[in-house]
């Protein structure tokens, strides 16, 4: 069985595709933000961030 193709993530604001993305490409150093990324992997949730108006959406 061929593995499940995500559609693109469209930003609602400004009409751009999303690329997934993972915390740590966002600032490595932050604490916080690491503790994000491990949530989302444990609970399975898809993080997808807008390049040119900085929205972030959650997906499961």
């Amino acid at each position: 069985m061929e593995p499940k193709q995500e559609r693109p993530v469209i930003c609602i604001r400004c009409n751009q595709p999303m690329p997934r993305v993972r915390v740590e490409t966002w600032a490595p150093s932050n604490i916080l933000l690491k503790q994000l990324q491990k949530i989302a992997d444990h609970a399975g949730l898809r993080i997808y961030h807008c390049k040119q108006c900085g929205k972030i959406e959650f997906f499961r």
